[in-house]
């Protein structure tokens, strides 16, 4: 089977409220690309670390290992 790591970086809120990271199962996430051309899907989505929350540039961050099964193009 394959599987697929990802790694993003989320912003936290202004006012702390996020969903539950560690809980994420069962998701999609979508890379639309900056520049237009075929967005890249990964479906069914789970997390498997969770950072502590860090400052960039004046914004809270925190960064989210991901493993998804599938991949689609679209």
């Amino acid at each position: 089977m394959t599987q697929y790591d990802i790694t993003v970086v989320v912003v936290i809120p202004a006012d702390g409220k996020e969903p539950k990271w560690v809980d994420l199962e069962g998701a999609k996430l979508t890379q639309e690309p900056i520049a237009g051309g075929q967005r890249i899907s990964y479906l069914d989505c789970f997390s498997t670390d969770v950072s502590e929350s860090y400052e960039v540039e004046g914004e809270a961050r925190r960064t989210i290992q991901v493993h998804a099964i599938r991949k689609v193009e679209e």
